[in-house]
């Protein structure tokens, strides 16, 4: 076979194996989700007083900052796995997360002033937080990264980053429905620092797994 024959074979390949990623991940990610939503249920629950008026508002932003970075970040993982296909407009589509949680925080200030933050910034649960979002992040993370190997991945590092940030939005929107800790200093400090957690774990099984 001819050079450019070769290339252009393997260039027309490319897009059939990226809608294969895609298709695996529409099928393994939900599955992962019901598993973080069966072991939720099982272990963890709602807490009690989601629906008083004092707790809900909080509990929505971090629920929909989360799902936010979980939905932008499935999609901007996909599109790494389709070379030349990249949306640019994803990445800073990420930036609306903590867009969302400083507007919060800036509510919060307002409401609250900054009496008592460090209390507010350390809360009651650090460390369950560092343990139980990349615990419910774990299976999405997995789905993900099978289904990109389907895929035409040429910066697995980036992919995995980038799917460790979508599973956490998954499971930290499961985790906020548990957790009682609603400051915004809390969310900001705690919650992200668990994203970087997860994230830096599917940089180096990125790199690993996707590598060609």
């Amino acid at each position: 076979m001819r050079t450019d024959h070769l290339i252009a074979a393997l260039i027309a390949d490319v897009p059939v194996k990226s809608h294969s990623a895609g298709r695996r991940a529409l099928l393994l990610v939900p599955l992962a989700v019901v598993v973080v939503l069966l072991g939720f249920l099982t272990y963890l629950r709602i807490r009690p007083d989601l629906t008083s008026g004092s707790v809900w508002p909080a509990v929505a932003v971090k629920v929909l900052a989360a799902s936010l970075l979980a939905f932008v970040g499935f999609r901007f993982a996909l599109s790494l796995g389709e070379p030349g296909r990249s949306d640019r407009r994803l990445p800073r589509a990420l930036l609306a997360v903590p867009a969302i949680l400083l507007l919060a925080l800036g509510i919060e200030l307002a409401r609250m002033g900054m009496a008592d933050w460090q209390e507010r910034l350390v809360g009651m649960n650090q460390l369950r937080c560092l343990v139980l979002i990349p615990l419910l992040s774990l299976p999405p993370l997995l789905g993900l990264l099978v289904a990109l190997r389907q895929g035409a991945v040429t910066r697995p590092v980036l992919a995995g980053l980038v799917s460790g940030l979508a599973a956490t939005g998954m499971g930290a929107a499961f985790y906020s429905l548990n957790c009682t800790d609603d400051s915004m200093f809390f969310v900001l400090t705690w919650y992200t620092l668990a994203a970087l957690i997860v994230a830096a774990a599917g940089g180096l099984a990125g790199r690993v797994v996707l590598r060609w």
